[in-house]
């Protein structure tokens, strides 16, 4: 990990300039090495790993991606990293909690960018289940912890006008957003839904 941090440390320095081309070239190679050593069975490797993965989606280069890279990021990375099995349950439990954080930190982040996609509504849509899923996975105790990282997620976008009750003239991706969001919310949030309209 050290020679991971050494060489993250090199690579930060060199590569801003050509950021698109740096991307497909060493920070994706790099960052899907660190998501593969997230499935490690050793917990302070796996939790390292994942540090490493946060320090540098949140560092200059990362928060300075172009908006086809970001999806890159969220398809190949942020969405595939809770995909993991093969490791002990209270580390996996953490693990996917902290991939649920991790995504909804990202997407808020890059909202701006992100809502200029095609295919948001799918981007937006693929993390929503995926999150529908891994609460389902987590024991009772944990849920709550979700939840509260999805409902902000939720609210952020209802007062950015992306996620809308819908309303006469509204853009088609925000009713295609809205109508497909709640059947997949609902049962984990009966009451959110109002709290949302009210608003």
């Amino acid at each position: 990990m050290k020679l991971f941090m050494i060489v993250h440390d090199n690579i930060v320095k060199k590569s801003m300039q050509y950021e698109s081309q740096n991307w497909n070239k060493v920070w994706e190679p790099f960052l899907q090495s660190l998501k593969e050593i997230c499935s490690d069975p050793r917990k302070e490797l796996t939790l390292k790993a994942y540090q490493n993965l946060c320090h540098i989606l949140f560092s200059e280069c990362g928060c300075n991606l172009n908006r086809t890279n970001l999806k890159k990021c969220f398809d190949t990375i942020l969405l595939s990293l809770v995909n993991v099995e093969n490791i002990e349950k209270q580390q996996l439990i953490y693990l996917r909690l902290s991939s649920i954080s991790l995504i909804s930190k990202m997407l808020l982040l890059h909202l701006s960018k992100l809502i200029q996609l095609s295919d948001f509504t799918c981007l937006w849509l693929k993390t929503i289940q995926l999150f529908y899923i891994l609460i389902g996975k987590n024991p009772n105790k944990l849920i709550e912890s979700s939840q509260e990282i999805i409902k902000n997620m939720i609210l952020v976008c209802s007062k950015e006008g992306i996620f809308q009750p819908p309303i006469q003239n509204q853009q088609e991706i925000n009713l295609i957003i809205w109508n497909k969001t709640w059947p997949i919310l609902d049962p984990f949030f009966p009451k959110f839904k109002r709290r949302i309209i009210s608003n």
